[in-house]
């Protein structure tokens, strides 16, 4: 058992498609709090935690299985990018949903909300709310019990494969699944948004030549597409993609090349903001029945609820990139679904399941 102490939060078979030795022992990394470029360093020891997942293994073991097929699947695509079937596809996006909800930045962003959210019951009650483990253990088992309801909420998503045809390669992070939303940015101007969000897009770097790419198709198409691949000619589109990962990464970025740290230096040096892993808390009550469901109004800081019924709101700010990969534009008519809420505009497909 004392072999399996160690457990990765990012695959250790992931990170090998970025490695910089032919043994695929090693891979470049740069630490963003130090500053620091380190050459060549062990595989095995990046993105992990003793016994994240438990001492009994049997997460450890069932991650390790839905790893061995993306491995498979990524193979396959290195082999022969458009000999990949559309369950495929859809596996690769599932172990995306699997991907984002397992590393150490998911950690500090679910206590956080959970903190907050604890505090706010805290202070509207006359007794303490229950004891809460904010553990690293019980908030990364907790993210994954959503595993199963992210999946689905992410199921309409357009799944295409990027293929990189520049000299630039794509890099990655210690949380390299990245949201974003060009609809938000560009022509709703808020930085608030989440999964269920119109407009949102996933990405999702599998190797240095390749990035998967999940997108609300009622508000972008995707350009230079054959089937399933978009092909990736101008060098400033992975260099968007790179952005994100700047932007999204905890400590580490990684990278497969040695000779592309100048480039990394360079970009990094212009990311204006990094939003960390505060989550914000907003609170809601009641403030009057209408004829189509009921109306509720946001306290301020100091006020205490009145009554029993309170509605909390968990909110993350975004950062966006300073360009947007080219070959996801706007649709002419883009389609979304205005909730007239704090939830701002949903896709159909997350408006359809509200209730679920």
């Amino acid at each position: 058992m004392a072999k399996h102490k160690n457990q990765h939060f990012v695959p250790r078979s992931y990170l090998r498609r970025f490695s910089s030795d032919d043994l695929a022992r090693s891979i470049n990394l740069y630490n963003i709090s130090r500053s620091r470029f380190v050459q060549n360093a062990s595989i095995r020891g990046q993105c992990s935690k003793t016994y994240l997942y438990g001492r009994d293994l049997e997460i450890e073991s069932g991650l390790q299985h839905c790893e061995q097929e993306y491995a498979r699947i990524v193979d396959a695509l290195e082999k022969d990018q458009n000999r990949i079937s559309s369950d495929d596809l859809k596996y690769l996006r599932d172990f995306m949903a699997l991907q984002y909800s397992r590393t150490e930045s998911v950690i500090a962003r679910t206590k956080s909300a959970f903190e907050g959210m604890h505090q706010s019951i805290r202070d509207s009650m006359v007794q303490d709310p229950p004891f809460l483990d904010l553990s690293s253990q019980n908030m990364m088992l907790t993210t994954l019990k959503t595993h199963s309801r992210f999946c689905a909420a992410v199921s309409d998503l357009k799944v295409c494969i990027a293929s990189n045809r520049t000299k630039m390669d794509f890099i990655t992070s210690d949380d390299p699944v990245c949201i974003t939303s060009r609809l938000h940015a560009q022509k709703l101007k808020s930085n608030s948004f989440g999964v269920g969000s119109a407009g949102v897009i996933f990405f999702f770097p599998m190797s240095p030549r390749l990035l998967l790419v999940c997108f609300d198709r009622d508000v972008y198409s995707a350009r230079n597409q054959n089937r399933h691949i978009i092909s990736i000619v101008k060098e400033r589109d992975i260099s968007s993609c790179n952005e994100l990962q700047y932007i999204n990464a905890r400590n580490n970025l990684y990278f497969a090349s040695w000779s592309e740290r100048s480039l990394i230096d360079r970009g990094i040096g212009t990311v204006k903001c990094r939003p960390g892993f505060k989550t914000s808390i907003s609170r809601f009550v009641e403030e009057e029945e209408l004829g189509i469901g009921t109306r509720f109004r946001e306290l301020g800081d100091r006020e205490s609820p009145q009554g029993d019924g309170m509605l909390i709101q968990l909110s993350q700010t975004r950062a966006f990139p300073s360009s947007w990969m080219s070959t996801i534009a706007f649709r002419r008519k883009v389609k979304f679904v205005d909730t007239g809420s704090a939830a701002g505009p949903v896709r159909q497909h997350t408006w359809n399941n509200r209730h679920d």
